[in-house]
Order: C-alpha cells, then structure tokens, then sequence
C-alpha cells in the first residue's frame, strides 16, 4: 500500500488559494476514526466471546474498512497498529519517509474521497460523535464550529468531492 497520492484530475483548473483550519480537522478526524475504531473493537471482542461467528466477520470487516481509512491520514497510528499487530514487520524506505513526512496527513485528509470504505466510515465516525457528545446548547458556538468541521470532513469523504482541492504544500527552503 502505497502513501503517496497521485496527482490527482482536477475538476477544473486549480487557481485559488484556499486556507483552512487544517490541524483541528485533521485532529477531528483522527479523533472520531479512533473512537469508531474503539467501539468496533469492542464489538469484535463481544462476538468473540460469544462466539457469534456473523457478527464476528461483520466486525472484522468494519475494522479492516477502518484501517484502510487510518493509513489515509493517520499515518503514525497505522504503523503503531500494524508493528503491534506483527512484531516482525519492516517498512520499505518509502514509507519510512512517509512517516516522517508532516503533511501526509493533510495531503490524505484533503484526497481522502478516493480511499475505498472512506464515506461509510466517515459517515458512521461522524455520526457516532454526534451521538456520543448528544445535542448541541443553542448558545454554545464551540458545537457550531464542530459541526461545520464535521460537515468538511463528510464533504471530503465523497468520492466525486476528490478533484475539487489538491494540496500544495511549500516548504520553507
């Protein structure tokens, strides 16, 4: 599995300049993936213990798609799981760069809609902290931010939204 993204096929020419809060949606993103991750962990072990062997594979399955989300832009966390998970397991000097590289996560984050599973996953991590945190206060704009960072995160997860933004990310040599 390769990290480096393809130049992608622009749905138009690229021509603005686009800022964002790029490191709380990434943090938010990886926060609600981890959360989604933990519940279907949990639900794997359940079914494990009850020997229910449907919902065990239902639940492998959602654990794959979750991995397949986390290698998109939480890369460091992919590697931790994957050196627990097989002890032995050596990394090609591609993605040792990969992993010391800061603006993976972005460049993920941002082209995230072409990662097989992504929507699903996005649409349940979403869904699962807007169930976990409850309602929002009417006069609390912390959840309104929140909201409107989710609703990017979900806008990004779609397919057809991935040509729409590549990032460019200009180092400071």
């Amino acid at each position: 599995m390769s990290t480096r993204h393809s130049p992608l096929e622009p749905v138009a020419p690229y021509s603005g300049t686009l800022r964002y809060p790029a490191a709380a949606l990434l943090d938010l993103a990886r926060s609600i993936t981890r959360d989604l991750e933990r519940h279907h962990r949990a639900l794997l072990d359940a079914a494990s213990e009850a020997d229910n062997d449907d919902d065990y594979a239902e639940e492998v399955d959602n654990v794959v798609d979750l991995d397949g989300v986390m290698f998109t832009f939480d890369l460091l966390r992919y590697k931790a799981r994957m050196e627990t998970d097989n002890p032995n397991c050596k990394w090609e000097e591609r993605h040792i760069q990969d992993f010391n590289d800061p603006n993976i996560g972005e460049r993920g984050l941002i082209t995230m809609g072409k990662a097989a599973k992504v929507e699903w996953v996005m649409g349940r991590a979403i869904a699962r902290r807007k169930e976990v945190r409850g309602p929002p206060p009417a006069s609390d704009p912390s959840w309104k931010n929140e909201d409107a960072l989710l609703d990017f995160l979900e806008f990004l997860s779609r397919a057809n939204h991935v040509g729409l933004f590549y990032p460019v990310i200009q180092s400071n040599a």
